[in-house]
């Protein structure tokens, strides 16, 4: 008997946005080439300001514990420097870099940042 497989990876939850790991690979910003999927804070004070930002109707949706918001979201600015110091500065491309928003950070969902 074979296996049904599960679709894999994470998707980004914001509303509008297409943007899935399986598919994804890069940003399609310019000067930026990395695309990461973001769990959402455990506080409850941050976690609902990204909720609200998410441009979901939150009547019918709430966050689970898997729910993810891509980078594609987030201005350069909510990154922390020495992290993307280091993805710049590595010498393989191919080398997977811990790149971390800043504490205070939100989804930009207005528009693509």
């Amino acid at each position: 008997p074979s296996k049904k497989r599960k679709p894999g990876g994470s998707f980004c939850a914001v509303g509008g946005c297409s943007n899935r790991s399986g598919r994804n690979k890069v940003s399609d910003h310019s000067g930026r080439r990395f695309l990461r999927y973001i769990r959402l804070p455990t506080d409850q004070a941050s976690k609902q300001k990204w909720v609200v930002r998410m441009n979901r109707d939150s009547r019918s949706w709430q966050p689970s514990l898997s729910t993810r918001v891509c980078t594609d979201h987030f201005f350069l600015d909510d990154f922390q420097e020495g992290d993307l110091e280091r993805y710049h500065a590595r010498a393989n491309p191919e080398t997977r870099t811990l790149i971390r928003l800043k504490v205070d950070s939100v989804p930009n969902t207005d528009r693509r940042t």
